[in-house]
């Protein structure tokens, strides 16, 4: 075992760098799993950044687990640097901040990348460099290339087929929202199965023995007994609730057609009166200034909507011609969207929190052991300095992102959002139980151009649409080569 003592400043640096590395996770990663939520209007841009905050905390500490499966044994033998562990150690600095300068960039460009995949070219990039290219998994890496296709189609398919049946049966029927109040309890049993078992698959440190058909069947279980609760005590409320605004809505519009008529008659009856007024009697008017608070700025230039005020944009007219659900059966979707986007947030912090700051985790590990083939713990402090990352991240700069994939890319509405998520879901789910290499962010991304093409080719922005998935091409070879030249200045440089 090696003494690292001489290295002391490389974690601490690393620790400095992973923040940031966590802040470009926040401001795409997470941005991307929102996007769909905010951009149909299911969830204020605060009400994500708070949920975020909570959910990815709980999922970090609830069921984060204690070792993270570092992409290291994935993309190369950890074993090569048994002898040079000082190497591998300033390696995993140098893929963190190669990837942290990805993420950032991409999200400043409103590009919707994935995080782990961002982590893989920063391996590549690293290990070509200490020990040359017989270093690499390359089996691994095709894996990843393959999910360029495989991810957003398969997505794009299901997602398509599962807003064609709520279309179909629910938003196109005569009576769409007594439709919706019948199909509801299924709809909700779907939803919660769905995601708990997304939940319980991905989060590894739950070490669940039972095979993957008895877990399916418990979460099963558990979305039939939700949505039949939900029937003797939800439906009836919501009916009321949509009942009493129906009303409300009459009762504004009776007293607007009243002040209507009576400044009609006021106006028919005044008499215009001239007034000569001397000018030295003139006074002229100052508006009074208003000072711009905090709230005021980030809601002016976060506005994700903010395409939609041009009439002559493409966004603006995608939106327009796109076809128009009755709006109280939208809002039993808006339901739906907030508690996917819950599960996801949790999901997420459960497992993706700890292995997206793995590269840091390997780097602390192999500080305190001088091993550089032992398992990355991850201690408490390490996951609050990524859940407060990912936090500021998405607060700071996640509605770049949430613009591009919930309002720019295709129109969303909660109808449609909630499709999005269900086909994405599904996918990752059985993708994940059959070992396909799939992306998140490539998921939710094809599933959200597949509702679009529901509306014809005209329903997508193709344009932003061939931007993103040139990113994603990118991802790999601007990480690998960053991280390379980093890792090669620091480790070739000569010394003073």
């Amino acid at each position: 075992m090696a003494v690292l003592s001489n290295y002391t400043w490389v974690p601490w640096c690393c620790a400095v760098v992973a923040f940031f590395c966590a802040f470009g996770i926040g401001a795409n990663d997470v941005a991307n799993a929102f996007a769909t939520s905010v951009g149909s209007g299911a969830l204020s841009l605060r009400s994500a950044i708070l949920i975020a905050a909570v959910m990815e905390f709980f999922g970090a500490f609830l069921l984060g687990g204690n070792v993270a499966t570092t992409i290291t044994k994935n993309i190369t033998n950890a074993e090569l640097y048994s002898d040079k562990p000082e190497v591998l150690m300033l390696g995993m600095m140098c893929v963190v901040l190669g990837v942290a300068m990805w993420l950032i960039l991409a999200t400043i460009y409103s590009l919707p990348v994935s995080t782990t995949h961002s982590c893989i070219g920063g391996m590549v990039g690293m290990a070509v460099v200490s020990l040359g290219w017989g270093a690499v998994k390359w089996v691994e890496v095709l894996k990843v290339v393959a999910s360029w296709v495989i991810s957003p189609v398969l997505s794009g398919v299901i997602s398509t087929l599962v807003f064609w049946v709520v279309r179909k049966f629910i938003l196109r029927s005569k009576e769409p929202l007594k439709r919706s109040f019948q199909s509801y309890p299924i709809i909700v049993a779907v939803t919660i199965a769905l995601n708990l078992f997304l939940v319980l698959y991905k989060s590894e440190s739950l070490n669940i023995q039972l095979p993957a058909w008895m877990t399916g069947l418990i979460c099963i279980v558990v979305g039939l007994v939700v949505g039949i609760i939900l029937q003797f005590t939800f439906i009836p409320y919501v009916k009321r609730k949509i009942n009493r605004e129906k009303e409300k809505e009459a009762a504004e519009l009776a007293v607007k057609e009243t002040q209507v008529e009576v400044e009609m008659v006021s106006t028919m009856e005044s008499i215009p009166v001239q007034v000569e007024v001397k000018p030295e009697e003139q006074k002229e008017v100052k508006p009074e200034e208003k000072k711009e608070t905090m709230a005021d700025h980030f809601k002016e230039h976060q506005n994700i909507h903010a395409e939609l005020e041009d009439e002559k944009s493409k966004v603006y007219q995608m939106h327009k011609n796109a076809e128009v659900f009755d709006p109280s059966t939208e809002k039993m979707f808006t339901y739906l969207q907030i508690i996917t986007a819950v599960f996801n947030s949790f999901a997420h912090g459960a497992n993706d929190v700890a292995n997206a700051i793995g590269p840091f985790a390997a780097c602390v590990a192999i500080y305190q052991t001088g091993n550089a083939t032992g398992d990355a713990t991850v201690n408490p402090a390490t996951l609050v300095l990524g859940g407060v990352g990912i936090v500021v991240g998405l607060a700071c700069l996640g509605y770049k992102v949430m613009a591009a994939i919930g309002v720019n890319m295709v129109k969303v509405t909660p109808s449609r959002g909630f499709s999005i998520e269900i086909g994405s879901a599904l996918v990752i789910i059985f993708g994940s139980t059959l070992g396909l290499p799939l992306s998140t962010t490539h998921c939710k991304v094809g599933s959200t151009v597949g509702v679009g093409l529901v509306e014809g080719k005209n329903g997508v922005n193709w344009s932003l649409l061939y931007g993103v998935f040139a990113g994603w091409i990118i991802t790999l070879f601007v990480c690998a080569i960053s991280t390379g030249l980093i890792f090669a200045f620091a480790i070739y440089s000569p010394k003073l």
